[in-house]
């Protein structure tokens, strides 16, 4: 029995004017309440406005909400539940260590005496009293040794061919 009421093209026809009128009255009863009954007469619509007061010198009026800052004390909102973590101290800077090693040297036609000073990983050619690092300058020269001095007047002797370790302040930034 349902299965011939289900089958029929008059019970498929009956449903789909049911769901079309239910379709109409939804959309009937969804007419906006905010628009007063009087605007829905035939005089139009910019009369009946500027009669009800929405309307001034041809133009509509929008009110619009003003956003009203919080005064009352400390905003609700706020929290101190995500602080960051303090920031640690910097450590203290600690004394740079330079490798020296002295490689040899040679003398010009004209008399002038360079060194070969490997400074770390680079090799310096230097003349007498040339800046090699910091303030260590190239005070003497001769086929067993080289003699750094600095500006307070302290020596360092760098012998031939044996690397040596000068510990420096650390670099301002």
């Amino acid at each position: 029995m349902f299965k011939n009421i289900a089958d029929s093209k008059l019970t498929a026809f009956v449903l789909l004017l049911l769901a079309l009128s239910l379709l109409a009255v939804s959309i009937y009863s969804r007419r906006p309440s905010r628009i007063p009954e009087e605007l829905y007469e035939d005089r139009s619509a910019v009369q009946k406005a500027a009669e009800l007061g929405l309307v001034s010198d041809g133009t509509i009026e929008v009110m619009s909400a003003k956003a009203i800052g919080w005064t009352q004390g400390d905003n609700p909102f706020f929290t101190t539940y995500f602080k960051p973590p303090p920031k640690p101290e910097p450590k203290p800077a600690k004394d740079r260590k330079v490798s020296l090693l002295f490689q040899g040297y040679f003398a010009s036609s004209k008399g002038t005496e360079s060194a070969f000073i490997q400074v770390d990983d680079k090799t310096v050619v230097a003349g007498l009293s040339s800046v090699i690092v910091d303030d260590y300058a190239l005070a003497q020269l001769n086929n067993q040794q080289a003699t750094l001095t600095n500006s307070a007047g302290a020596e360092m002797l760098l012998p031939f061919r044996k690397p040596v370790t000068l510990t420096l302040p650390p670099e301002e930034k």
